[in-house]
C-alpha cells in the first residue's frame, strides 16, 4: 500500500526515487509533509556552492516567512 501522506508521493511515481517502492515494501525516505516542514525549520537550506568556495553559509530565504 502506498503511503499517500508522504511528501514525495505522486499518483504516477515517487518524486525522490526513480520508482515508487512504497507499493511493495517499506521506503526509508518516508516522511509526512509536516515532518519535512519541521526539518526545514531546524535545518534550513543554504547555498552549498558558495559555502564550498568561501566557507560562508548564506541561507536561502523562504517565500512564506
Amino acid at each position: 500500500m502506498a503511503n499517500k501522506d508522504c511528501f514525495a508521493y505522486s499518483p504516477m511515481s515517487c518524486r525522490i526515487l526513480t520508482e515508487r517502492i512504497c507499493d511493495n515494501k517499506k521506503c526509508s525516505f518516508y516522511k509526512t509533509r509536516a515532518q519535512i516542514k519541521e526539518n526545514l525549520k531546524k535545518y534550513p537550506p543554504f547555498d552549498y556552492k558558495l559555502y564550498k568556495e568561501t566557507g560562508q553559509k548564506v541561507y536561502y530565504k523562504r517565500g512564506d516567512e
